[in-house]
């Protein structure tokens, strides 16, 4: 199952509900000198926090978050895969297609490369 880990903060930066998509965004700092943005598609059900420091994603069985999805239902479940969030003092949770990720310079309000 799939895993990856991103040092910094890193912030919801939009959500599209026809398509289920949801981007988080580290935009450049002292610290980090690029920016990395996260798409997450066919979103279906989430429970996250608005920011996380040094976030890892995670794939797991969704016998893992079972219990956070309580009526959620099975048409939130088809063809998708269940995902922890997880940064240094925060926890989140959903329901996803699929995730991407792309790192660049660009800049705080420039377009995602990932949504073009």
């Amino acid at each position: 199952m799939a895993s990856k880990q991103f040092q910094g903060e890193f912030a919801v930066w939009s959500f599209t509900t026809g398509h289920g998509r949801l981007l988080l965004r580290r935009t450049k700092s002292d610290a980090h000198p690029t920016r990395v943005d996260i798409l997450l598609t066919d979103v279906g059900w989430m429970c996250l926090p608005m920011t996380f420091t040094d976030l890892q994603l995670r794939e797991v069985a969704i016998e893992e978050i079972r219990s956070m999805l309580g009526g959620a239902g099975a048409l939130r479940e088809k063809g998708r895969k269940a995902f922890v969030l997880s940064g240094a003092s925060s926890t989140g949770y959903m329901l996803a297609g699929a995730f991407a990720v792309h790192e660049d310079d660009g800049e705080y309000n420039d377009p995602s490369a990932l949504l073009e």
